[in-house]
């Protein structure tokens, strides 16, 4: 997904829908409800827990992002005051974009690696992160 032109924070980035996990919210509830926020997609199943990495956030405050390997159901939406985008992207394609992360790219080819038996283009869509404090 290509983050909005007038976001504060990285603009124009592409990334894997992420958010933050609420006080009140278990790692899989919260994993849900930022599918649902950021894509309108429905989580139906967790296949795998991906890597994680640590970073500062915007606010320079540390964050660790959790990822998964999941599968969704429903019509893709972006949430526009988010999102400008989204792109079905093949290995070659994340190789040689210059508008992502070195991790999200990382956790994306381990992804492709785990999942050479199936459809890679919808479920390595499907990663998520969840920022957790």
């Amino acid at each position: 997904m290509k983050r909005t032109a007038t976001e504060d924070f990285l603009p124009g980035l592409l990334e894997l829908p992420s958010g933050h996990v609420d006080e009140d919210e278990t790692l899989v509830v919260a994993l849900a409800r930022e599918l649902q926020e950021e894509t309108n997609l429905k989580l139906t199943s967790i296949r795998d827990i991906g890597k994680s990495f640590d970073y500062l956030s915007h606010s320079g405050k540390k964050k660790r992002q959790i990822n998964f390997i999941v599968q969704a159901i429903g019509q893709l939406r972006l949430n526009p005051e988010e999102h400008s985008r989204f792109y079905w992207m093949t290995k070659s394609e994340v190789q040689n974009t210059a508008q992502m992360l070195e991790q999200n790219r990382n956790i994306i080819f381990d992804a492709y690696e785990q999942l050479s038996d199936t459809n890679l283009a919808i479920i390595v869509s499907c990663l998520l992160g969840c920022r957790c404090r």
